[in-house]
């Protein structure tokens, strides 16, 4: 679906519903971004879960769907509190 999208929107000169595209900056890859990218892919790696899907497997209540939901938003709180300030 993704490459079908990409396909039709790259022959677009104008999207349908905006005047223009909005496309996000350009940033350089750097180590910040490789180190974030190596932390994501070994925790999705070790708990076998996507953020995403995650959340959903919560309803199922298992205990290591919960551990791992917890780790992540603490991540995040962390990753917010100590970058958030620096940045």
């Amino acid at each position: 679906m993704a490459a079908l999208g990409n396909l039709l929107v790259g022959r677009m000169a104008v999207p349908l519903l905006d005047d223009q595209f909005h496309l996000p900056p350009h940033h350089p890859i750097d180590g910040r971004l490789l180190a974030g990218s190596a932390i994501f892919g070994i925790g999705w790696g070790i708990g076998g879960l996507c953020p995403g899907p995650a959340l959903a497997s919560l309803s199922l209540g298992l205990p290591a769907t919960v551990w791992f939901v917890v780790a992540m938003a603490t991540g995040m709180i962390v990753h917010d509190r100590v970058m958030g300030a620096s940045t």
